[in-house]
């Protein structure tokens, strides 16, 4: 045994097997144009229980290849796995059981997964969700193992799971080959060729407009297409103002973005990509959750059969229904079951009761903030801000989709505290321009409403902070040494310049995701790849290696944050605008700048809105002033030219300024005094006792607003966090008794009502309430009217003043026994109404007064609808109920009005945007529907206060005015024309908006889809760029002070050409299409073609066509059509 042990064993020896390779010719067909919709694909086999993992995380894969420069493996298709911090959740809410006993479902059981939902919080937030822990399941139950997909083959009543889902209609793109950045002149050339497949579909919808109001399956109009299709996770592109006008869905537009954005995540298998966030005032979130539940998740979409599944604690059953309705299993454990779809049943919701649509609306409520997060950024706190960014640890915008609702009104409140950096206003102007790996969506139909560096500031969140990597180099590099750099860097770099006065490399990176494409060394874009999901750092590390290969060491990195656009008003003001004529100066720069951030569109359902030419229906109403009312007048225009006069030396600045000087309190009381003068005997009651006309005293204090009212204030003046500034604000600026002292006032003039308040009576103290009053009483119809002002000498003394004049107010009140009921004096049953809608009433009070304004009369309390019916009638089409709705800034705000025919403006606003706001509340699409066609129309009249000639005439020759009216309240246009305050204002308004308007007019031309929508008429020139098939050519450079010699240079380079094309027609996705063509030379049958439309366009206006494509000589030596997007 022992000899054995000593011998040593022989390995076995390998055989060599000889391998042949066997050489099998196979036919391959390319479907690769075709598309496919990946989402389903994984769908299909993930409801086979066939697990599919995510890849995991790629950053941590690169940071070990960053030294290697490992060579990149580009045919693959590749996942991305976005890094992001985990989410905190919250407590599922309770959806109430109802007493109904319902029919049990038969099931066949199997194995599932949960994902959890979670509530919003009070302050706004919520909705986020995270990985729970398994409850165990109870003992009886056996084939309850939660697995990582759902079982759809559970069989519920006598259908599956997974033949009861709805589809969803929300399709993934099969992505383009490459893009380009929209800093590039070639990205006009290549987003017009790629939008040529939805022309004939635009031209299609625009023939199909109607006020059909049929509910069918939601299907999205092309325009919301085209945004869906331009910024979604396979795109570059940051950032999208959606610019469409009234009534064409820009909601709806904005959901189908966020909606795809979050397929295509989970498609991609990209982990913590999927949540939106979606911003809007605090009024107006109602309106985004309706529009998710008819044009999000078709889970979310209320009109299809529903019925209550009960779990009877099965936790698999629980665990299915959880993953695939995204309702948390607490919720669905609580109530004993959830309420479960079946598309192969007709659609039962209106046949539910009262009771079974509250609690499916609170459980598809829920299922909505499992991936929608609200935050309503009017009640936002710096508390808020420390909870979202965990202390200023993390970013909360990055790696989500963020949709601002009004975002005109978010971006008032960051321009109104752009000299408080520390403010949370500006934290979240800085975050969002910040954020990484983001979406960001801004709607508006109206992008700027007083400040020019309003459109600065939108853009600069949309574009983001331009990221700029300064290398400060040991020595100089040569254009050799440059190239190597730049191709080593593995083509994820955007922008490379040297400046050689600071021997500093300047670069820019691409977006998160994507890398440069070439083909034979020509710039052909950028591609969605693993290889370009790179953090900043290793960028920087990639960038020192490819240095220092050629011998150049990195002396120091600066990051660099530069803005799209200088955000300072005198800056923006300098840079773009000519103060003398209003119009625009580097309009061309302008529009670089901020190409491809936004789509413009123009419903053609405008045509459905009831008649108003702005020529013929919009009238100014110049009314004279009596003598007492001048007098009056003037003695307050005193003492603000005295303040305007000190306040000129405080700012060291001379003359009048459109903007600095009409703010809140630019000449409030005169303006008021334009209005109503209270009688001498009387007076009108001051903010403060000791001072006639106090300094600084604003609309809010003319009103005696509450904190409330001025924490809400439209115009975006404060945040919530200005509680106590706005209370210490209104102790040093009234008296403790103001409120005391105006209902002395209000009550006096009651008592002298005949004598102040009649017509004659009018016609001394307000001539101007006197003009409002006979024209509605003249016009048959429904009326509004607007007031800046509430309590005084707007809403609340107009009141007064109908009241005397045979008007009754309309009023309904909710009591105990009966609910809501109308509460009208029986004497005053029989005459014309009005009614208030001010802000200050009971939210459910107001909505119901617009919906019987309205005449919506099924949508109020039916036995308040009955009460209406048995005393005026059926309808309230022509003021039967109501003649005249009342409303302020704050009451106006969101509302929907119909069948209002006449707008009566009282006086004018310091920006233009609050009398589009109020005319826009009348006009609306088929709001005029119920009405004879010859009634669909809108006159609006806007009431402004003129002198008579006598009061014109200077006192030292007989007449009333003094020296300082004659000299200092001159037209800001002519400098010689004497106004009142309220011509004043109409006139700086007027000027305004001439500047906001080039400036919407830049915003559209440089739309991304400009020449989609564009048509003879409108006076759009589109951005076009004479670059041709350049594909590398910079538009813009990162810094903005880098422009004017860049501009210098490009001016340099131009050449002018002049070619006439031919036009040809050839096959085009399908169909025959006329093209202008630009042969490459006499005779040739190759060379470039051009939108027809556009190279007309160039033709009479000036510019460049459009390049789509080129005619090509391909490697068999035959003519082929090349589009620019493939």
């Amino acid at each position: 045994m022992r000899d054995l042990l000593k011998k040593k064993p022989e390995p076995n020896r390998k055989k060599i097997r000889k391998l042949k390779i066997v050489r099998k010719k196979a036919t391959i067909i390319n479907k690769t144009n075709e598309g496919y919709d990946r989402a389903k694909f994984l769908q299909r086999y993930r409801n086979k229980g066939i697990a599919i993992s995510s890849k995991s995380s790629i950053l941590k894969d690169i940071e070990k290849k960053v030294e290697a420069q490992v060579v990149e493996a580009e045919s693959k298709r590749e996942v991305l796995d976005i890094p992001s911090k985990p989410v905190v959740p919250e407590k599922a809410i309770s959806v109430p059981k109802t007493k109904k006993k319902r029919k049990r479902m038969k099931l066949t059981l199997g194995k599932t997964i949960k994902p959890a939902v979670e509530p919003e919080d009070e302050s706004g937030g919520g909705g986020e969700s995270k990985e729970q822990t398994v409850r165990p399941p109870a003992k009886e139950v056996l084939e309850s193992t939660i697995l990582t997909t759902p079982n759809l083959k559970i069989v519920i009543g006598e259908d599956s799971i997974e033949s009861r889902l709805p589809e969803n209609d929300i399709p993934i793109r099969v992505r383009v080959s490459r893009y380009y950045l929209n800093n590039r002149e070639f990205f006009v050339n290549f987003i017009n060729s790629n939008f040529e497949k939805y022309k004939d579909a635009i031209e299609k919808e625009s023939k199909e407009a109607s006020c059909s109001t049929s509910i069918g399956k939601f299907k999205p109009l092309t325009h919301q297409e085209v945004v869906r299709d331009y910024i979604n996770l396979y795109t570059p592109y940051r950032g999208l103002l959606i610019y469409h006008g009234l009534g064409s869905g820009k909601t709806c537009a904005s959901i189908g973005i966020a909606e795809s954005y979050a397929n295509i995540a989970m498609a991609e298998g990209i982990k913590n990509a999927g949540e939106i966030i979606v911003m809007t005032p605090a009024s107006l979130r109602k309106n985004y959750v309706n529009d998710l539940k008819k044009c999000g998740d078709p889970l979310y979409r209320l009109n299809q059969f529903w019925e209550f599944v009960e779990t009877e604690g099965n936790e698999t059953l629980i665990s299915t229904m959880s993953s695939s309705l995204k309702l948390s299993l607490d919720t669905i454990r609580k109530n004993g079951g959830a309420w479960f779809v079946n598309i192969k049943k007709e659609p039962n919701y209106e046949s539910l009761t009262a009771d079974e649509k509250a609690q499916l609306n609170n459980q598809i409520d829920e299922m909505i903030r499992s991936k929608y997060r609200f935050l309503n950024y009017n009640g936002l706190r710096n508390d808020h801000i420390k909870g979202l960014t965990e202390n200023g640890k993390i970013n909360p915008f990055s790696n989500k989709v963020v949709i601002i609702d009004e975002a005109h009104n978010f971006v008032s409140r960051i321009v109104n505290k752009l000299r408080r950096p520390d403010c949370l206003s500006m934290q979240l102007y800085h975050l969002l321009m910040d954020a990484e790996y983001c979406r960001i969506v801004f709607l508006t139909g109206t992008p700027i409403i007083n400040y020019p560096n309003e459109a600065a500031v939108l853009f600069n969140m949309l574009r983001g902070y331009i990221k700029t990597f300064i290398f400060s180099l040991s020595t100089r590099p040569t254009q050799n040494d440059l190239n190597n750099i730049i191709q080593k860097s593995g083509a994820k770099h955007d922008y490379v310049q040297y400046e050689n006065s600071k021997t500093a490399l300047i670069v820019t990176r691409n977006p998160f995701g994507f890398v440069n494409d070439y083909k034979n060394k020509r710039y052909k874009g950028l591609r969605f790849t693993k290889a370009g999901s790179l953090t900043d750092d290793n960028f920087i590390k990639i960038m020192k290696t490819n240095l220092k290969s050629v011998n150049i060491n990195v002396v120091s990195v600066k990051k660099k944050n530069e803005k799209c656009l200088p955000d300072d008003l005198d800056i923006f003001r300098a840079k773009f605008i000519n103060d003398a004529d209003q119009s625009l100066k580097n309009s061309d720069l302008l529009k670089r700048r901020i190409m491809g951030l936004s789509s413009f569109f123009k419903s053609p359902r405008e045509e459905l809105m009831p008649k108003f030419n702005e020529l013929e229906d919009f009238k100014v109403v110049e009314i004279p002033m009596s003598d007492t009312q001048f007098l009056l007048y003037e003695e307050v225009r005193a003492n603000e030219r005295d303040q305007e006069r000190r306040n000129a030396i405080k700012r060291k600045r001379a003359g009048d300024d459109l903007y600095t000087d009409t703010v809140s309190t630019y000449r409030i009381f005169s303006r008021a005094f334009c209005n109503f003068v209270f009688p001498k005997e009387i007076g009108r009651p001051m903010p403060r006792k000791s001072k006639d006309v106090a300094d600084n005293t604003n609309e809010d204090d003319l009103d005696n607003a509450d904190i409330q009212l001025r924490l809400d204030n439209v115009d975006g003046a404060h945040i919530r966090d200005d509680e106590a500034l706005v209370e210490k604000e209104i102790g040093e600026r009234l008296d403790d008794d103001y409120e005391t002292r105006i209902k002395t006032a209000i009550d006096k003039l009651k008592e002298g009502s005949s004598q102040y308040l009649s017509e004659t009576g009018l016609a001394t103290y307000s001539p101007k309430f006197l003009e409002i009053y006979r024209r509605i009483v003249e016009n048959d119809g429904l009326h509004l009217v607007y007031s800046q002002f509430r309590t005084l000498e707007g809403i609340g003394l107009f009141t007064l003043a109908l009241k005397e004049n045979g008007f009754a107010q309309f009023d309904i009140v909710n009591t105990k026994e009966r609910g809501w009921v109308l509460n009208i004096p029986e004497e005053d049953e029989a005459k014309p109404k009005f009614a208030l809608f001010t802000g200050t009433e009971d939210v459910e009070k107001k909505d119901f007064m617009r919906l019987i304004f309205n005449g919506e009369w099924d949508k109020i309390p039916t036995n308040l609808a009955e009460e209406i019916r048995s005393k005026y009638g059926d309808n309230n089409r022509m003021g039967e109920v109501i003649k005249t709705l009342m409303i302020t800034s704050s009451g106006a705000e969101g509302i929907n009005l119909k069948n209002t025919r006449f707008v009566h403006i009282m006086e004018p606003y310091w920006h233009p945007v609050r009398t589009e706001q109020v005319i826009g509340r009348a006009r609306r699409i088929c709001s005029h529907q119920e009405l004879p066609a010859e009634l669909r129309n809108v006159t609006v009249y806007i009431y402004l206060m003129k002198f008579t000639e006598k009061q014109l005439q200077p006192k030292a020759t007989g007449g009333m005015a003094p020296n300082g009216l004659l000299e200092k309240d001159l037209s800001k246009k002519d400098k010689k024309t004497v106004f009142t305050s309220d011509q004043a204002l109409f006139e700086i308004a007027n000027m305004k908006k001439e500047i906001s308007d080039h400036l919407l007019t830049a915003i559209k031309e440089s739309s991304i889809d400009c020449p989609l929508y564009s048509k003879e008429g409108d006076g759009l020139k589109c951005v076009t760029f004479s670059s041709g098939s350049d594909t590398s050519r910079f538009a813009t450079e990162p810094a903005i002070t880098q422009e004017k010699a860049a501009d210098q240079q490009r001016k340099r380079n131009l050449k002018k050409i002049t070619w006439k094309a031919k036009k040809v027609t050839i096959p085009w996705y399908g169909k025959k299409k006329t093209f202008a063509f630009r042969p490459d030379g006499p005779g040739k049958k190759t060379g470039k073609l051009y939108d027809a439309k556009s190279y007309a366009n160039a033709k009479k206006q000036g510019g460049d066509p459009i390049l789509v494509g080129n005619i090509i000589v391909n490697d068999s030596g035959a003519l082929e059509i090349e589009p620019i997007a493939k």
